[in-house]
């Protein structure tokens, strides 16, 4: 990771690697493939905001395999190239060519604010939420880079990790629901409390948005709901995807509420 300004860092990654942070930013992949809480994105889309929060388990920009195109490896230079003069300077530029190789994936991480995180931060005591400050060990290029972003690094054991059981329980509804063509299957996720019910809906809505344009979501958790106050029955249209933790969906997403009843 290197700086690009004071408000942006950059990064490659090889397939299956990850880079676990905590703090808020906007990550945009300007070449290769990179998935973050089971939502994949890809070179060309839009730019995500991601907020890795220290009040639940920090996020990870993971490295994803895609299909090798029919070039040669100069034609792929050449094509991550383009890509990246808009975005880059020279230097950076260079410095991402000479390490470049086939499969790899680029991303761009850009300091990010809204007026969402900006109100949550102004009350006493919760800025600690997306900002805390630590004992660094290695204070190097790449530790002022990510500091411009507003993120720091964190190691992979404090980033989500799901169980085998609930990644094979995702795969098999996801696959059954993007199989499905009289209608839309309707799934059910229930618990004792604490076991990560949330979790596992948040990273089913964003797995199911990689294949569908949205995903209605029926909250019947009176006592701790997801993207309404407590005390709402309400059926939601999500269309983007859910990268961070409760109390900054409603200004982030695309939700539109179809239906409250209190």
């Amino acid at each position: 990771m290197a700086a690009k300004s004071p408000a942006a860092g950059k990064g490659q990654m090889q397939d299956s690697q990850g880079f676990t942070f905590s703090g808020m930013c906007r990550v945009t992949c300007l070449y290769g493939q990179v998935q973050v809480f089971g939502f994949t994105i890809s070179q060309g889309q839009p730019s995500q905001d991601v907020f890795s929060t220290y009040t639940h388990s920090r996020l990870t920009v993971n490295a994803v395999h895609y299909s090798m195109p029919e070039k040669s490896k100069k034609e792929m230079k050449r094509e991550a190239r383009t890509l990246l003069k808009p975005h880059l300077n020279q230097d950076d530029r260079c410095w991402l060519m000479k390490n470049f190789s086939p499969l790899c994936s680029i991303v761009m991480l850009e300091n990010l604010k809204t007026s969402t995180v900006n109100f949550i931060i102004s009350h006493p005591g919760l800025s600690y939420i997306f900002v805390q400050e630590s004992r660094t060990f290695q204070i190097n290029s790449e530790y002022f880079a990510l500091r411009s972003v507003g993120i720091k690094k964190e190691k992979k054991k404090n980033g989500l990790r799901l169980t085998e059981s609930a990644l094979s329980a995702l795969e098999e509804l996801v696959n059954v629901s993007c199989e499905e063509v009289d209608g839309c299957p309707v799934i059910l996720v229930c618990g004792s409390q604490d076991v990560g019910k949330s979790t596992f809906n948040r990273y089913l809505i964003n797995q199911l948005l990689n294949s569908i344009s949205c995903v209605d979501y029926l909250e019947c958790d009176l006592g701790q709901t997801e993207f309404t106050p407590p005390g709402c029955i309400s059926l939601l249209n999500i269309t983007e995807p859910i990268l961070g933790t409760y109390y900054v969906f409603l200004k982030c997403l695309g939700v539109q509420k179809r239906e409250s009843n209190t």
